[in-house]
């Protein structure tokens, strides 16, 4: 495949997270009981799938870059800490409301971030 479209499928799956962990925060703030929420299968799936194509996106464009080499770049090692973190965070609402709007505001920073260490490069 392309360069161009694994960098879409990586879009996708930041889109389809983020739309995930902001709905998530949204119901935990409004009712403290997870199986009250309706689309909680549909939130799950899209976590999922948005966690698989942010992996299978980045990966893709990594081997069209030919970065590889013998092991990982030293930028990647912060971008898989992040999206680590914020792929695990779709509990932590139902936990302690209050995190939920921590983590709405946190998301889009970490997703910055993560763009900052995948254009620069800094290492």
């Amino acid at each position: 495949m392309d360069y161009t479209v694994y960098k879409l499928i990586h879009y996708l799956g930041i889109a389809l997270l983020l739309v995930a962990i902001g709905g998530v925060c949204i119901h935990a703030v409004n009712s403290d009981d997870k199986k009250a929420n309706a689309a909680r299968r549909l939130v799950l799936v899209m976590h999922g799938l948005g966690t698989f194509l942010i992996l299978l996106g980045g990966f893709g464009m990594l081997a069209k870059i030919g970065e590889q080499g013998m092991g990982f770049p030293g930028w990647l090692w912060p971008k898989l800490i992040i999206w680590a973190a914020l792929a695990g965070s779709i509990g932590l609402p139902y936990k302690d409301r209050k995190l939920s709007l921590a983590i709405v505001i946190t998301a889009p920073i970490l997703v910055l971030l993560s763009a900052y260490f995948a254009v620069f490069k800094p290492f």
